[in-house]
């Protein structure tokens, strides 16, 4: 693996992210191909046990268990409860609508932080940003393609409420990211979603099914690699470099969405996720103007040993230590 040294630390980073999305929308294909055989709550149990299995013998082999303490479990609860009901979400969404209109939805996330930050942290949000908050969800709208034959009111909403718990997500990460190193954010998270799923499973679950076996493997595979390479990928460069790479996931979403399911976007859709694309740009661009202007010797921020401050704008790293 020496020729990866020969190549430049950008370049490097954005083929690591673009991998990272590459295997979230792996993950959420996984979700939807297994859907006909288990329910969304069973996915996110045999997700859980797959990444939870590969991540304890990781600490094992290691012998890392101090990233296990942490002085905020309370903190750890709320964002597990929030997270493993949006994973339901995301999983039940992407079982009802087709691919590009899904991924379009919850892309709106990144618009919806914004709104969420103003609201519930009082954070400072200028014109720039309300002009891209109100053309980001008109564009989540217009990706619903309500007057379309192929509409479905249920599979949108379950889609509009994983957008917001994602967004809540983000909005807890942000004030763990202080204190809590990725490994602990997402090994707590994972083990959360194992213990509740686990209940739902004694009484209403049932074992994998054969023919699911490989895909529910893929899917806890998947979940980690994104994790990963998305962490990596912000040692070697910065946030408002590799965010605007995370939209690729609506070329892969199309892609999968035609080549197992024969799906083809519609305009609509297509139109909207334009729009959502550019919100989320411009969020993007002028966070990055607000750092320079106050931060202008700052330095790229580390996900193993260094943490945002809590009153920084929301970066995608934080979103990263999500599995």
């Amino acid at each position: 693996m020496s020729f990866l040294k020969k190549i430049p630390e950008l370049v490097y980073a954005c083929i690591l992210m673009v991998l990272s999305v590459f295997f979230v929308t792996a993950m959420n294909t996984g979700a939807k191909l297994s859907s006909p055989y288990h329910d969304p709550i069973e996915i996110v149990f045999y997700r859980g046990c797959v990444a939870l299995a590969v991540m304890t013998l990781w600490m094992m082999a290691t012998n890392n268990y101090k990233l296990l303490k942490t002085n905020r479990p309370f903190t750890h609860l709320g964002r597990s409860v929030v997270g493993n009901i949006g994973v339901c979400m995301v999983f039940w969404a992407y079982a009802l609508l087709p691919m590009a209109s899904a991924t379009t939805i919850i892309l709106t996330s990144g618009v919806m932080v914004t709104l969420l930050s103003a609201v519930f942290l009082k954070e400072k949000v200028g014109p720039w940003r309300w002009g891209a908050v109100v053309f980001g969800l008109c564009g989540c709208l217009i990706a619903t393609d309500m007057h379309g034959s192929d509409f479905n009111p249920v599979g949108t909403m379950v889609a509009m409420v994983a957008m917001v718990t994602t967004s809540l997500v983000a909005i807890f990460l942000r004030h763990m990211g202080k204190t809590e190193h990725a490994f602990t954010t997402v090994f707590y998270f994972v083990l959360a979603g194992v213990l509740s799923s686990g209940i739902y499973m004694i009484f209403k679950g049932h074992a994998p099914d054969p023919a699911a076996y490989l895909i529910l493997l893929a899917t806890g595979l998947f979940s980690l690699f994104s994790l990963l390479l998305k962490t990596e990928s912000y040692k070697f460069a910065e946030v408002s470099l590799l965010s605007p790479l995370q939209y690729t996931a609506l070329v892969w979403s199309v892609a999968f969405g035609w080549m197992f399911w024969g799906d083809v976007p519609s305009v609509m859709v297509l139109s909207g996720a334009g729009l959502v694309v550019a919100s989320n740009a411009v969020i993007v661009w002028r966070e990055s103007v607000h750092r320079r202007r106050h931060s202008p010797e700052s330095a790229p921020i580390s996900l193993v040993t260094d943490a945002p401050d809590a009153d920084e704008p929301l970066a995608e790293k934080d979103i990263a230590k999500c599995a």
